[in-house]
């Protein structure tokens, strides 16, 4: 229970909900889809997680909580890539800056899976559908704006290179001035 409360990103909250679940639908349906249709690989979270809703039965409202729990998971992993770098990178100068950061990301994670938990539990679409209208759509019209937003350009711009598995600030090396000796 602890990698749940503890955790700062909705990826994370999702893959230790329900463990067991977590494992079986990442090796049997993402793993496979992504080995076996390369060109569908942007979809395999999608897919993965109507088939989660597949399971657990056949009411509107599974539907459309595991697909926004996808798109959210789509745009946890672009925020990460992009602003968590840039954050571990400045708080280098000012190191509160990165608690601060985990203490947002560990507020909002659960936040807006709480957001879109009506879906699940009432299971309808038209009182789901209500119960997010009552925050006016607003957590769905941020998602959709990091989902639209060009990352890829944000973090050349930044200067974000991906080493390994971690994306990193590469702060270009500026050449040192030689001064010529005209004497």
């Amino acid at each position: 229970m602890w990698p749940i409360e503890s955790c700062g990103s909705t990826v994370t909250i999702l893959k230790h909900w329900n463990v067991n679940t977590a494992l079986w639908l990442r090796h049997y349906v993402y793993e496979r889809m992504q080995a076996a249709a390369p060109a569908l690989k942007p979809f395999a979270d999608i897919v993965t997680n109507l088939a989660s809703a597949l399971w657990h039965g056949l009411f509107a409202g599974y539907y459309v909580f595991f697909a926004a729990m996808a798109l959210t998971n789509k745009a946890a992993k672009q925020l990460h890539k992009s602003v968590t770098p840039l954050v571990r990178h400045a708080s280098r100068r000012f190191p509160p800056l990165w608690w601060l950061y985990r203490a947002f990301c560990a507020v909002l994670a659960p936040w807006v899976i709480a957001y879109f938990a009506p879906l699940f539990v009432l299971l309808e679409f038209r009182t789901g559908i209500q119960a997010l209208a009552a925050m006016r759509f607003i957590p769905v019209a941020v998602i959709a704006a990091v989902l639209v937003f060009p990352w890829s350009l944000f973090r050349r711009v930044a200067g974000i290179q991906r080493v390994g598995r971690e994306y990193v600030v590469c702060v270009p090396r500026v050449p040192a001035v030689v001064e010529a000796n005209n004497g």
